[in-house]
């Protein structure tokens, strides 16, 4: 019983709307033109994960005056391409140079 019940969901025919027609259309269509404006920015943990490093500690340098993202009206924080060098800057300077947060501040001070 439990088989054919499961063969009938597999055979059934899948409808599909045809494209320009249906509420699916058009919310594909809204999403498509927000991601545009996302994509000049990103989240917290994309961030985190591009640069290789944890949320907190994104929140971390944030608080002891590394960088300062920009936030939106939720107070979010988003990144833009130009604030992932920096990170990825800080995170070499950190790793890399062994630089505590007073020699990554004159690092970044002296220039890129």
């Amino acid at each position: 019983m439990f088989a054919s019940f499961r063969y009938n969901l597999v055979s059934m025919p899948f409808q599909q709307t045809p494209p320009g027609r249906g509420a699916r259309t058009s919310r594909m269509r809204r999403k498509s033109s927000s991601d545009a404006v996302r994509a000049r920015f990103l989240t917290i943990g994309q961030t985190a994960r591009i640069v290789g490093v944890s949320s907190s500690t994104l929140r971390l340098w944030e608080s002891v005056g590394l960088m300062s993202p920009a936030r939106n009206s939720w107070k979010y924080r988003l990144y833009n391409a130009e604030m992932l060098e920096v990170l990825k800057r800080i995170k070499h300077l950190g790793d890399v140079k062994r630089l505590n947060v007073p020699g990554i501040k004159q690092e970044l001070g002296n220039g890129h």
